[in-house]
């Protein structure tokens, strides 16, 4: 007894396999920048601040080989340079992120410290400060996270986001 089998269509097959492979890298690249923009709003809601808001930036970081995507946010402290100290905090109140040595790498020097009233709205006693003649008694400003809690919140969805664009360019390829 003989038998034999043909397989028709390889050659389809092959063509899509080899577009799935063209396309993925700037897919994958488009998902991660999306989802790090998404992130990157968030942030600038949880701020409450729109200065610190507009220094808030999104960017893909490693896209050398094909293998990895990475992206990042950060604040641009070239626009705004005090905004991370609104994201850890200063002085007696410095978050050290459950690192030891980091409150030593962050802290003042010299605590208390002063700030004369001209470098500073003239509502800086609602943050609590205390004023004593020509300056504010500072010993610190507790930290407002607005980053991290981004990053975290987003975690689900920019995974969903990435494979959603993934789906996407897999259904075109199939579909065509």
């Amino acid at each position: 007894m003989k038998f034999g089998i043909e397989i028709h269509g390889v050659d389809r097959l092959e063509a899509k396999v080899r577009q799935i492979c063209a396309n993925l890298p700037d897919r994958v690249k488009n998902g991660v920048m999306n989802a790090a923009e998404d992130t990157r709003k968030l942030a600038v809601k949880l701020t409450n601040s729109s200065r610190i808001g507009k220094c808030i930036k999104a960017e893909i970081i490693d896209t050398d080989t094909n293998e990895r995507v990475a992206a990042r946010l950060f604040n641009d402290t070239g626009e705004v340079p005090w905004s991370s100290y609104a994201e850890f905090g200063t002085g007696l109140y410095v978050d050290n992120e459950g690192i030891p040595d980091a409150i030593r790498l962050k802290r003042a020097e010299s605590i208390p410290w002063y700030i004369h009233v001209d470098m500073v709205p003239a509502d800086f006693g609602k943050y609590g400060y205390v004023r004593s003649g020509d300056f504010w008694i500072v010993h610190g400003m507790r930290p407002r996270p607005y980053m991290k809690p981004a990053g975290f919140q987003r975690r689900h969805e920019n995974t969903e986001t990435v494979l959603r664009e993934i789906h996407d360019m897999l259904t075109e390829v199939c579909s065509g």
